[in-house]
């Protein structure tokens, strides 16, 4: 008997499919239609949960383009990793320790500050091509979501049309979320390095089985010098291949494969510490200072938990979708360990689930949550597993509830699948309709907008007219005009000054001699130690508070610039104790023809009964007087509001009383315009005109020269 053709046998496939399709319209009830109508409510209830996250996708990619779009910089952190970017473009060390004369901070791995170095030499400083990177890592992130989700279900006997669905959903759910919606656009390393770390573990899922599984290793490591959070994906792979390998077998028998554990594991070993050491080898240590070592910041349980809270409190679906899965996973397990029939069998039943391990290691991540001055970002890890396990979840819901119809009405299995259905479906939707808004997670009044934008407009022509230079926390503003700034972490500088690992003297002598033309501060973000704080306002007055607080330094600072330690001029029981004196900024330059201002901060340490006259003198080298100026003090009012200028009140030495604050007294000096240039002292000092004609106030100081005060040596130019 011949063989019907494979044309002939693909005809009556068709026909036998047709006639399956085709509704019974004799028995037409709601437990009797053929697959037809399950498959077109299948093909409903997934169009219907895609449609639910139009809106909020049209909302995510309208706010990235707005922000990709956007040249000046929105997050704290994107002025930093711009700044590392920028010195290593340079060919500077970026991981060097720091100095007292400086502090530049690069607290993360160096990848992404590499290609970003690379971006910089080709098109200039820009923030666009850092956010473009970000923003292709996140939109691989949503596409290996998908992917996980349609192999996971796959694997587990979803159909193939159930398993896409969810995929396509959960990559999707991806950009949907607060913490993706806004990081997916920022000039930060952290997208890029979920995106490997996630790209290496879908690479070990899918080649689990296959020689080519050594080259994932590279991939995994790879993501770890992107950001050092992704040791914890190396660890999820290496203990997933290890733990699998080791539980090999078929049937009752076991087989390990001891030979691939013992390499893999090895090679993920290998490529973490022999770069990682070289790094810090060239560093002189400083590679593990910047990214481990300055990192180990205080912790808070009260941040932790409102942060997790606030994280359960927005997701509660998305969050119970993993534990159904893994509630179904575990009565699998168990039912497979009992009907194994020997110890070999049930402990083969035991091999590890790669998302399982997955999630667990995002979830112990959130730890870092409740580091100081923290933020969502820390959350990012945590969706990705979570993502990948409720859409699998979501998959066997709809597979299980309309694989096929109940044979008899109300059957109770049937009634508790469609319920199920139902329930979840409905959850779903409802997460979808009640996504928190991302302002709850991030300060928007840095975004992009019109006003937001005429302030950085305003603050960059402030950038380019100001002399000196820069303290500022907008770190783009400077670098691109291409002035670099000597101190970038405020943040890491107050915690290391404190743990007594920085030297901050100088940074606060810097303030004291207001060398910086301009600070620039983000509003109500303290990352200033309690001495950094004070010495700012200080030497600094406040004139535009808004999104970026902009100082500018005082004419004259409400404390010495230059201290002195028991310093005092005394004539008799009087005796006037000089605190210290300020000169103009380091910023300003002195010129012939120009007036040096001077103030110097004196108390009395007991009432005062005569009037005495103050001098102050300017020598040169040779102690030939070129300048002098002699004068009754004025005190000056320094309690003044910002752009005022302080008032100058005549305050005769017998008026002086005992008390807690200081007297600024004005002795500023005229500069003649026939003044050579060059380097001249100033010496300071006092007297009173008694019955006995002049008599000079002694000095009781280390610093005296005389009957006068060395005060220090200024340049003329």
């Amino acid at each position: 008997m011949s063989r019907p053709s494979k044309a002939a046998a693909g005809v009556a496939k068709s026909k036998r499919d047709l006639k399956f399709a085709t509704l019974n319209f004799k028995r037409l009830n709601f437990l009797t239609v053929k697959w037809t109508w399950i498959g077109g409510l299948r093909l409903l209830l997934w169009v219907i949960l895609l449609l639910v996250l139009m809106p909020r996708l049209l909302d995510f990619f309208t706010h990235s383009f707005e922000v990709l779009s956007w040249r000046w910089q929105v997050d704290y952190d994107e002025g930093l990793n711009l700044s590392a970017s920028w010195h290593l473009s340079q060919g500077h060390n970026i991981y060097s320790n720091s100095i007292p004369e400086r502090f530049i901070a690069a607290p993360y791995p160096p990848l992404y500050f590499i290609l970003n170095a690379l971006l910089i030499k080709l098109f200039g400083v820009s923030l666009l091509g850092g956010r473009l990177l970000t923003f292709g890592a996140s939109l691989l992130i949503g596409l290996l979501i998908g992917f996980n989700v349609r192999l996971l279900s796959q694997r587990s006997g979803i159909n193939q049309f159930d398993a896409a669905a969810a995929g396509l959903f959960a990559g999707l759910c991806w950009f949907c979320l607060p913490p993706p919606y806004i990081w997916s656009t920022f000039y930060k390393q952290d997208m890029v390095a979920i995106a490997i770390a996630l790209a290496g573990l879908t690479l070990v899922y899918y080649w689990q089985d296959r020689r080519i599984l050594y080259w994932v290793a590279p991939l995994l490591a790879l993501g770890f010098f992107a950001k050092q959070n992704e040791l914890s994906a190396i660890g999820v792979a290496g203990l997933y291949v290890v733990w699998r390998e080791v539980l090999k077998g078929e049937g009752d028998r076991l087989h390990p494969d001891w030979r691939r554990a013992l390499f893999f594991g090895l090679a993920l070993v290998g490529l973490i510490l022999i770069p990682f050491g070289l790094l810090n080898l060239l560093t002189k240590n400083g590679y593990y200072n910047h990214i481990i070592g300055y990192q180990l910041v205080p912790w808070n349980f009260d941040d932790l938990a409102r942060r997790i809270g606030r994280l359960v409190e927005d997701h509660p679906v998305l969050l119970v979708l993993p534990l159904l899965y893994l509630l179904v996973a575990l009565i699998g397990l168990v039912r497979k360990g009992l009907e194994a029939k020997t110890w070999v069998g049930r402990l083969l039943t035991l091999r590890p689930s790669l998302h399982f391990l997955y999630l667990l290691a995002a979830t112990a991540s959130l730890f870092t949550v409740g580091a100081y001055q923290g933020n969502y970002n820390l959350t990012l890890d945590l969706f990705p597993p979570v993502l990948i396990l409720a859409g699998a979840a979501l998959s066997w819901v709809l597979h299980t509830a309309l694989k096929t119809l109940p044979s008899r009405p109300l059957r109770l299995y049937a009634v508790g699948r469609w319920l199920m259905l139902g329930l979840v479906v409905s959850g779903v939707v409802w997460q979808a309709f009640n996504f928190a808004l991302p302002a709850t997670y991030f300060s928007f009044g840095s975004l992009p907008g019109t006003e937001r934008g005429n302030l950085m407009e305003r603050l960059a022509s402030d950038v380019r007219q100001a002399p000196g230079d820069f303290l500022t926390e907008d770190l783009y503003l400077p670098l691109s005009q291409g002035r670099a700034v000597p101190y970038d972490n405020l943040y890491h500088m107050r915690l290391q000054s404190e743990e007594g690992k920085w030297d901050d003297r100088l940074f606060l002598q810097d303030l004291r001699d207001r060398r910086f033309g301009l600070v620039l501060l983000e509003h109500n973000a303290r990352r200033w130690s309690k001495w950094g704080w004070q010495t700012l306002n200080e030497n600094y007055e406040l004139v535009f508070p808004d999104g970026i607080d902009l100082w500018r330094p005082r004419s004259r600072p409400l404390a010495p610039q230059h201290k002195l330690e028991q310093c005092s001029l005394v004539k008799g029981q009087d005796r006037l104790l000089l605190e210290g004196f300020s000169l103009d900024s380091v910023t300003k330059p002195l010129h012939p023809g120009n007036g040096l201002t001077l103030t110097t901060y004196w108390k009395a340490v007991e009432s005062v009964q005569n009037n005495y006259t103050f001098f102050i003198h300017l020598i040169d080298n040779s102690g030939t007087l070129m300048v002098q100026r002699d004068a009754e003090p004025d005190w000056i009012d320094l309690n003044v509001k910002a752009g005022e200028v302080p008032p100058i009140i005549p305050a005769p030495t017998s008026t002086w009383k005992p008390s807690s604050s200081s007297l600024a007294v004005d002795q500023s000096l005229p500069l003649p315009s026939t003044l050579r240039p060059g380097t001249y002292t100033l010496i300071l000092g006092g007297y009173r005109f008694g019955v006995n004609g002049l008599e000079n106030m002694q000095p009781e100081c280390a610093t005296a020269n005389g009957s006068a005060i060395q005060l220090g040596q200024i340049k003329v130019e």
